[in-house]
């Protein structure tokens, strides 16, 4: 089962201060657009044990996690890998993470007339609700607002405002509480 942090994204624990976690997060080919976005979120949910704090221009992550951005094949091989626990979490267009997550991707044998698909920064739904929380978070602050936008023409679309629109299928419960906290759930 798959769960939304939604744009459009731990190891099995959450990080405290001396002990660290990876995140690899699946984006796409180098050429696209999923992967130089992938790096800047891997950077800004990163915080590894001996970073700054945020308030002092450092890291605005999760505490002792270290994400990477991997180059993977897209949206069906993120999903596949994040279901086979090789990848924390990945980019997929939000019809492929509905298909993943409804079971119908394999029947589907006609093409589907849509105006738009949008993308999303998916994850296990068994990865911890504070982790991803703690993502959620991050990806939001001020700081990681003004990497995004600066870092690529398509991070000045990942803003707090969108983020719950159109994700095709549940927020994980970390990101849901994130959501509800600011205001953009009910």
């Amino acid at each position: 089962m798959f769960a939304a942090f939604a744009i459009a994204a731990g190891l099995g624990q959450a990080a405290t201060a001396q002990e660290i976690a990876f995140f690899r997060i699946g984006t796409g080919g180098t050429a696209g657009t999923y992967y130089p976005i992938g790096g800047l979120i891997a950077n800004a949910i990163s915080n590894p044990p001996g970073s700054r704090a945020c308030e002092e221009g450092g890291s605005c992550g999760v505490p002792g996690l270290v994400a990477t951005a991997l180059v993977t094949s897209g949206s069906v091989g993120n999903v596949k890998a994040i279901d086979g626990g090789s990848l924390e979490a990945g980019f997929s267009q939000s019809d492929v993470a509905y298909w993943a997550q409804t079971g119908t991707y394999e029947g589907q044998d006609a093409d589907v007339a849509t105006l738009s698909v949008g993308a999303q920064l998916v994850t296990s739904a068994d990865q911890p609700e504070e982790l991803v929380h703690g993502i959620t978070q991050a990806l939001y602050n001020q700081t990681t607002q003004r990497l995004l936008a600066a870092g690529h023409p398509r991070g000045r679309l990942i803003m707090l405002e969108n983020a719950t629109q159109a994700a095709g299928i549940p927020f994980h419960p970390g990101a849901e509480r994130f959501y509800r906290e600011a205001g953009q759930l009910e």
